[in-house]
């Protein structure tokens, strides 16, 4: 009895990704796009993560436990004007609570999200390209 058809099943599996990137977890109707609703999506499914007591407000200490987490699907970079280095962290977060209470809600995320979509979508066609996300994210 041949070993190779399981042989052959192995080296598949071995040379298969171990998961799908970032972007291809977010285009979830594989499209090869990822559109503005995809975005948001993922944006709420990453803030449900860190939100550790599930009560819709992330605080200093779960912001903390997932900052780069936290940091990648909202905060689009940028100096601010004046400024001669990148923000601190505690000035990205100021930047996103928008309402100053010390915590970061689902909207306000959500908001910052979007903003972030609508600064990656490089030729403002409302979808986020592989490149772009790339390029961007």
């Amino acid at each position: 009895m041949s070993h190779l058809p399981g042989l052959l099943l192995l080296a598949l599996l071995a040379s298969a990704p171990a998961h799908a990137t970032e972007f291809e977890t977010i285009d979830s109707n594989d499209d090869g796009r990822v559109s503005s609703s995809e975005y948001e999506v993922h944006v709420r499914e990453v803030y449900d993560r860190m939100d550790g007591n599930a009560d819709d407000k992330l605080t200093k200490a779960e912001v903390q436990a997932s900052e780069t987490m936290f940091l990648r699907h909202v905060y689009a970079g940028g100096i601010l004007l004046g400024a001669t280095a990148e923000p601190t962290t505690a000035e990205k977060l100021q930047r996103l609570d928008a309402n100053r209470d010390g915590l970061i809600s689902q909207h306000e995320y959500a908001t910052a999200g979007a903003a972030k979509f609508r600064r990656m979508d490089l030729n403002n066609n409302g979808e986020l390209s592989p490149e772009e996300f790339a390029v961007a994210g």
